[in-house]
Formats: C-alpha cells, sequence, structure tokens
C-alpha cells in the first residue's frame, strides 16, 4: 500500500514524522512536508513540496500556487492507494485543489486534529463541511470527537477512525526530573490562545492561600499571536497580584529545547474552556509528567479517568485552585503511581505502533468499499 502523507507543521511539530515512521514497518510512506527543511533520514520518503509561507504579498501567491502544482505532479506520477491530508494552509484554496485530485488516488483521508478552528467564522464551518462531504475516511484522536463530527457534520459513523494520539518520542534527550519537595513548578505548555484558560489559571492563583502560593510557580510557554489572542496576560497577571509566582515565555519553543523545559517541570496544566483533544498533554505524557486538567469528555477519555493526574469542575478558578493544593501534598508515592500510568497508556493506548496498525486496518477497509 502507498501513502502519501501531506504535512505542514513539521518540524516544529513532529507528529506526522513519529506516525509516518510506525506507519513505514507495514505500508510504503512518503510525507510531503514544507519546502527548505532538512529532511530526516529512515525507511520514509521525505519531499519538500509544501509551500512554507513567509513571503511578501507579491510572491506568496505565486509560490504557493507553484507548490500546489508540484503537488498535484507528485499525486499523478506516484499512483498512491492512499492520500492524507494531515494540515491545511489554506482551506479555501485546498479543497478545490483535492476535489479536482481526488480521482487521481485510492482514497482521500482527512485526519481532524481539530474539527472547527476555535476562533471560527461561518465561512469556516462551511469548509469543513466541505472537506468532511469530500473524503472517504476522516481520522480523529478520540471518541467524543468522533461522536461530535458525525452529529454535527452528518459524517457516516462507519467512515470516523479513532486513532489515539502517540505519545512523543523524539527530543526526549534529558532523564524525567524527580517530584521535589518544597517549590512545585506547573508549566502551561502550547500557543497562548483564549479556549486554553491562561485567565483561569491566573485567578486560581490569586485564590490560593498564602501558605500555598508560596510553593507554588506557573510558567506559561508559548507563542502569542494577537490577531488571534490580544489578551494582556501580564497585566492580568498584576491586577490579580500573582505576577511574583508566574512566569511567561511568550515564544515558539523549538523541540530541542522541549527537555530541559520539562526536565524542570513538576506538574502540567490544561485549564481548557474547550476543546478536541491537545497534542500538549500528550508531550506531558512524553515527560512523564502528571497534568492537572478541565472536566471534559475528551480529557477523561485521555487521562484515563483521572488515573494521569486530577480533574477539576472547566472555568472554575476556584475548583483549579483546590486541585494544585490538592497535587501540592502528594508524596512521592503518589507522584510515581501517576507517572506509572502515564508509562503504561504510552506503552499500550498511545503507542505509535498501535495507531499505526490502527491506520492500516482502516486504509484497507476504506479501499474496499
Amino acid at each position: 500500500m502507498k501513502v502519501l502523507m501531506i504535512e505542514f507543521f513539521y518540524p516544529e511539530n513532529t507528529y506526522t514524522q513519529e506516525l509516518g515512521s510506525a506507519m513505514s514497518r507495514y505500508m510504503d510512506v512518503t510525507i510531503a512536508c514544507k519546502k527548505h527543511v532538512p529532511l530526516p533520514g529512515g525507511p520514509v520518503h521525505w519531499k519538500g513540496l509544501v509551500y512554507e509561507g513567509y513571503h511578501s504579498r507579491f510572491t506568496a501567491p505565486f509560490l504557493y500556487g507553484l507548490s500546489l502544482l508540484q503537488l498535484a505532479r507528485e499525486i499523478r506520477r506516484g499512483h498512491y492507494d492512499v492520500v492524507n491530508i494531515q494540515y491545511m494552509r489554506s482551506p479555501k484554496y485546498e479543497i478545490p485543489f483535492f476535489r479536482a485530485m481526488k480521482k487521481r488516488c485510492g482514497i482521500l483521508v482527512n485526519t481532524i486534529h481539530t474539527i472547527l478552528p476555535h476562533e471560527a467564522s461561518a465561512e469556516d464551518r462551511a469548509l469543513h463541511q466541505q472537506l468532511y462531504d469530500l473524503c472517504d475516511l476522516e481520522i480523529v484522536h478520540n471518541t467524543p470527537c468522533k461522536k461530535q463530527v458525525s452529529a454535527e457534520y452528518h459524517v457516516p459513523a462507519e467512515k470516523i477512525c479513532v486513532i489515539p494520539h502517540g505519545v512523543y518520542t523524539r527530543g526526549a534527550a534529558l532523564p524525567v526530573s524527580e517530584h521535589r519537595a518544597g517549590q512545585t513548578e506547573f508549566l502551561m505548555f502550547g500557543q497562548m490562545r483564549k479556549y486554553k484558560g491562561i485567565d483561569v489559571m491566573l485567578e486560581a492563583l490569586s485564590l490560593l492561600p498564602a501558605e500555598a502560593r508560596g510553593r507554588v510557580h506557573v510558567t506559561v510557554a508559548g507563542p502569542q499571536y494577537t490577531k488571534i489572542d490580544n489578551t494582556d496576560y501580564e497585566e492580568m497577571a498584576r491586577s490579580l497580584g500573582v505576577e511574583d509566582c508566574v512566569s511567561f515565555l511568550r515564544r515558539h519553543i523549538p523541540p530541542e529545547e522541549h527537555p530541559a523545559l520539562f526536565a524542570g517541570t513538576d506538574i502540567c496544566l490544561f485549564p481548557y474552556k474547550e476543546l478536541y483533544g491537545s497534542g500538549a498533554l500528550l508531550m506531558a505524557y512524553t515527560y512523564e509528567k502528571p497534568v492537572i486538567v478541565s472536566e471534559d469528555p475528551i480529557f477523561r477519555e485521555e487521562t484515563d479517568d483521572g488515573r494521569t493526574g486530577l480533574l477539576f469542575a472547566k472555568n472554575d478558578p476556584q475548583a483549579l485552585a483546590d486541585a494544585m493544593v490538592k497535587a501540592l501534598a502528594w508524596d512521592e508515592g503518589e507522584y510515581d503511581r501517576y507517572r506509572e500510568h502515564i508509562r503504561l497508556m504510552a506503552k499500550e493506548k498511545y503507542s505509535w505502533d498501535r495507531a499505526a496498525r490502527i491506520l492500516r486496518d482502516a486504509f484497507e477497509e476504506a479501499l474496499r468499499t
């Protein structure tokens, strides 16, 4: 079976690299990634075909169109059984492109990392409906997302396959740190956006008892794009009087910096207000960090009903503060029990090999129908 995966976020995100490597044990895999990035070796075929952005408004349309022509040539000449869309740069143009190319491949597959952008417009919703109607198979990472795609976009359940997001392995070069008594380091990792609940976390800090607050420090690490979220979180921290126990790293954290960042972390925070899943949660599992997450069907599934950490009532700063106080009281045995369950999930449920085998079976079934 020949598979072409179309990837925009490599090398900043290694999801497709990890999955493609595992898939290569069972099928012939090619990954079309951005131009002008270092291409990994190994059994996967990598081709720099996708427009990488960052050009002037005069040259960008030409270079973007050229990249689509090159991708079309690859699809025509490659005779792929499966073309798997991982990410789209511009659905407005790429949905018509894939509609035109669909007859050139056995099946067209879409991996849904986000059902709909969190800041979606009515046009976004209409475009996503077109995409879901177009594809022969949809891949989601959890059961609640399967139910939502089926219910809201009228995709038959048999055309949706659940493939749990694997636990990252690349870049985990440093040993896992030990839980320390005294000061506890919390981390919120990933792009800063309103749905992540940074404001909920800051309010929770302001509600901590004085003794507990003296033992807590939170790092918020990730880029903030003002067109998406222009909230001044530093000013919010100052107005709440918690600037002494929170730090902001407002930039992209490259993979080579992840080990040191997580080595200095005890517990990861996910006070999300809404979600479809979280790659950052799986990054926390990479470094065996227990988590505190919002009560949500997706987080309940992805924490195995709280066996990898604590759940708290969504959008409730007091509930988050109470969960943080509870975590401060963990002894080594309790902390290690959460880590042991993370290791178990990484080996079983969130194994890349397991994801690859499920995907192979889903592709074969879709090709038969």
